[in-house]
């Protein structure tokens, strides 16, 4: 199997996250920080689509950590297997941390 990857790699993906992710007031309040877990599925088109939260932490960084990967406008190159594209589920980790 062949993983999908956003069209610009790796690199541009974590840029992405890193550029706009936004530490909660409240987890930073109350000293909340750990790794929010986040599953999504990229189609055989190479869409982002089923925006899932798998590990929680709260504070509002599951929803900020949902809302940084729906943000994603950009294609990725879908997932293949024996060179069809398929769907593929991914868990990506999201982590707060001061």
């Amino acid at each position: 199997m062949i993983k999908p990857i956003l069209v610009g790699g790796q690199a541009l993906y974590y840029k992405h996250i890193f550029e706009n992710i936004k530490y909660p007031y409240d987890a930073r309040s109350q000293g909340i920080q750990g790794t929010v877990y986040v599953s999504f599925t990229i189609t055989k088109e190479g869409k982002l689509k089923d925006t899932m939260l798998e590990m929680s932490i709260g504070g509002g960084c599951d929803e900020e950590a949902l809302r940084v990967i729906s943000s994603f406008v950009g294609e990725f190159i879908p997932g293949k297997i024996e060179g069809e594209n398929v769907d593929v589920r991914v868990v990506s980790p999201i982590q707060f941390k001061f």
